[in-house]
């Protein structure tokens, strides 16, 4: 009825009338306020304003005044192994190939990933460039302008801590997977158990959630929001939606033999409501000093592992 259409509009509006105010006060919201803050977040930002606050989020403003003209020294700069423009190239086309940004050959969206992800491998030559790269670029880039995708790529790589991620070895995601692991025999034990019996490992289903964000699987309603809460929180909204995700499956997942349970695991938000799913995440005890122990155990494994006597 018209009636109930325009109370969803005057709700609307009301919430982003209060969008607006938080954007244009950010700070105070963030330090003085960050209970509500956080709670706006993870509640999803209007789609208008995503852009701006996502950019205010990682704190792109003060790179773009610091380090004026040096994305556009990078686009212009050889690269040490120029055979990584060409793996660049070969990979745009396989970049969210549905988006009607990146979908035609040489679009202006092709372009723009071209660009940051050669200015990104000229600036860090010790990474260069990994395929997952390009899925975290192209959803900045819908978002932001060019030279902000670029810095934002820049703060996903050193404020996120995801540089480490595609060092060589990918040690972080190795860590990534061991804590996965640990929560999974926390929160699901007999998935855990059977998961193991049938000889999958975290490593076959979860690295293109750690290394895409979520891009490479998840729909934009879906993805949006938990990048929102992702540059906001950082890594742990991540485990949390793997979880919620792997609980509501779970009695379905326990009855399948390994040829059937990794497509399974694949595509585990299929048919889903993105505010469903974002409700479980958050309704799991799940503690950063959880995530923090099962980290150092990880690496107290390794220096183990590492050590001439082992």
């Amino acid at each position: 009825t018209q009636s109930t259409w325009e109370s969803i509009l005057q709700k609307e509006n009301k919430r982003k009338s209060k969008w607006i105010r938080m954007v244009a006060n950010f700070d105070y919201y963030r330090t003085r306020n960050p209970e509500k803050f956080k709670k706006r977040i993870r509640k999803g930002i209007p789609p208008k304003l995503r852009g701006a606050v996502w950019s205010l989020l990682m704190d792109l403003q003060p790179l773009l005044q610091q380090k004026r003209g040096i994305y556009k020294a990078l686009v212009e700069q050889p690269l040490a192994d120029p055979e990584l423009d060409d793996i660049i190239s070969r990979d745009l086309s396989r970049t969210l190939p549905n988006h009607c940004f990146f979908r035609d050959v040489d679009s202006m969206g092709q372009r723009s990933l071209r660009s940051v992800l050669h200015a990104y491998a000229a600036m860090n030559p010790k990474v260069g460039y990994v395929q997952g790269m390009g899925f975290l670029t192209a959803v900045l880039l819908i978002h932001l302008s060019e030279e902000e995708a670029f810095w934002g790529l820049v703060q996903l790589m050193d404020k996120y801590e995801m540089e480490r991620l595609f060092w060589h070895g990918f040690p972080l995601l190795r860590e990534r997977f061991h804590q996965l692991k640990g929560l999974l025999l926390h929160f699901t034990p007999e998935l855990a158990q059977h998961m193991q019996e049938q000889g999958v490992d975290m490593s076959f289903f979860s690295a293109e959630w750690f290394l895409t964000l979520f891009v490479y699987n998840f729909p934009p309603a879906l993805l949006l929001r938990v990048w929102d809460i992702f540059l906001n929180e950082g890594w742990k909204i991540l485990f949390r939606i793997a979880l919620a995700l792997l609980k509501w499956e779970e009695a379905r997942l326990r009855t399948l033999p390994m040829e059937l349970l990794l497509p399974a695991l694949k595509t585990l938000h299929d048919g889903k409501n993105p505010h469903e799913v974002i409700n479980k995440a958050m309704n799991l005890r799940l503690s950063r000093k959880m995530l923090n122990k099962l980290g150092r155990e990880w690496h107290e494994q390794q220096q183990q592992n590492s050590s001439p006597s082992a």
